[in-house]
């Protein structure tokens, strides 16, 4: 079927329910049934996976709301972040305070 033909063919049977007032006189939704609703429309909105796997894309990433590639919230630092200027310690030499200043057996 033509979408198009199909989405003039879902509007129309929209407009004819409503022609019979069947819309205007339903029972307001539980508020459980909103929110079911709600988290499935809003759902695809706020879940990034790239945020923490750079490098995946899902298929229609560029639709609002768009962050560009590689975006990171605020303040994000990659794994293993440091300071500026930071240098892991030194292990040379090896601290050992209490005695063996050789491997065993020398």
């Amino acid at each position: 079927m033509n979408p198009f033909f199909a989405f003039f063919l879902v509007i129309l049977l929209t407009l004819a329910h409503a022609q019979r007032g069947a819309i205007q006189s339903e029972a307001p939704r539980s508020s459980r049934a909103k929110r079911l609703v709600g988290a499935v429309i809003v759902y695809p909105h706020y879940h990034y996976p790239h945020v923490h796997y750079p490098h995946y894309h899902p298929p229609h990433f560029h639709y609002p709301p768009y962050h560009p590639p590689h975006y990171h919230p605020p303040h994000y630092h990659p794994p293993h972040y440091h300071p500026p200027h930071y240098h892991p310690p030194h292990f040379y030499p090896p601290y050992r305070p209490w005695g063996r200043k050789r491997p065993a057996g020398r």
